[in-house]
């Protein structure tokens, strides 16, 4: 990864360019999807796909924050998601094929023999790689739904350096959305064994500490047709782990 491309990249985040954004992405994301997937030859992938994929998912993730994060944050999303990606593919294709039968052509040309390509690793520098280890760090043990605090002291990392990486990177950690849903389809469920009778509902609950009946009805029957509506924004909030997908998606 060039320096060269690396500041076209960052410009482009810098001037909120789509079409800048679109080519740079696009070049980072296909020596990625490239890389991962000549790791696992035993695999066939259509790595160029992968890559776009990756790159008109996260530049719809720029539209949404309006291009309020920063390069860097934009960068490892473009990478995360080039590794899922190419990851679920292996979960998913059973076929088994050589590397030579993957990567040569219907006239015989291999194309590695024409790639030029350099390790993921040297794409930044010396502390920019250990920052960002730190970060995927902080953001895997976050998305096993794990609390802030915890996720400090399971990562290792002194108070002040996480603080500014989870704040430099936009880090989310759970919110208790998918509990605080769970508790109004409890109450809701009761509702309707009781025959949609609000009196003997409060009773069933009685000393259960889900005292605010009407309040949990009516947010589940929001999220219900949430979930009929819009499934994906449904699975945005309640479903998905704290890092993939937006803080507007987990609250919008």
């Amino acid at each position: 990864m060039t320096e060269q491309l690396l500041h076209q990249f960052d410009s482009a985040i810098e001037n909120k360019s789509e079409t800048d954004f679109f080519k740079a992405a696009t070049t980072i994301c296909r020596k990625y999807a490239h890389y991962y997937a000549i790791r696992n030859s035993h695999v066939t992938e259509d790595w160029e796909l992968i890559a776009d994929e990756a790159v008109m998912d996260v530049l719809e993730l720029v539209r949404k924050t309006k291009w309020t994060h920063s390069a860097n944050y934009y960068f490892v999303c473009l990478r995360n998601k080039c590794k899922w990606l190419h990851l679920a593919n292996i979960a998913e294709n059973k076929n088994v094929f050589s590397l030579e039968q993957i990567t040569t052509s219907s006239v015989g040309e291999n194309f590695l023999e024409r790639c030029d390509f350099k390790a993921a690793n040297d794409e930044r520098t010396y502390n920019q790689e250990i920052e960002l280890k730190a970060v995927h760090r902080i953001m895997e043990l976050a998305d096993d739904f794990k609390s802030k605090r915890t996720v400090q002291a399971e990562s290792g990392i002194d108070h002040k350096t996480f603080s500014r990486l989870v704040s430099k990177y936009q880090i989310q950690f759970y919110n208790g959305s998918t509990g605080d849903f769970l508790a109004h389809m409890k109450v809701y469920n009761i509702y309707l064994l009781c025959d949609k009778d609000m009196s003997l509902t409060r009773q069933y609950l009685k000393n259960t500490g889900l005292n605010r009946v009407k309040h949990h009805i009516r947010m589940a029957e929001l999220y219900i047709d949430m979930f009929k509506t819009d499934r994906q924004r449904f699975i945005n909030r309640f479903v998905l782990p704290p890092n993939q997908s937006s803080r507007w998606d987990k609250t919008g």
